[in-house]
């Protein structure tokens, strides 16, 4: 079973990382407006769907480690590929998280530039 930790491992950095995220945008200006309530129902409503991502996103790792032989696992190669793997997959994690940010940071402009636009709309 050990040979399995670091699947759980990435797949627990996925879920901290995703966690992170949403309370990063928990702290944007366009949340404020969110009471409590509404906060937490989001937080639990995403990490239901962040626990079934995590699943589906760790799942070819956990399948390439159940099946490849222990002494190919402790060879220096296999560590190597497993090595390689996690530090993939964090990188992942952290790629997606800026990813996230950015397309919200787009969108929340975009809406900005809208609500200016139709504010300053005076009918004849």
């Amino acid at each position: 079973m050990r040979r399995f930790h670091p699947a759980l491992l990435a797949g627990l950095f996925f879920l901290l990382g995703s966690f992170l995220t949403r309370v990063v945008f928990a702290l944007r200006p366009e949340s404020a407006e969110l009471s409590g309530g509404e906060l937490l129902q989001s937080f639990a409503v995403g990490m239901g769907f962040d626990l079934v991502a995590a699943v589906y996103w760790i799942t070819p790792y956990v399948l390439w480690l159940a099946l490849l032989r222990g002494r190919v696992a402790r060879s220096p190669f296999g560590r190597a590929l497993n090595l390689g793997f996690f530090l993939g997959a964090c990188f992942g994690v952290l790629f997606l998280a800026a990813a996230e940010w950015l397309f919200w940071d787009e969108f929340a402009g975009r809406d900005r530039k809208s609500t200016r636009l139709n504010s300053s709309h005076t009918d004849i």
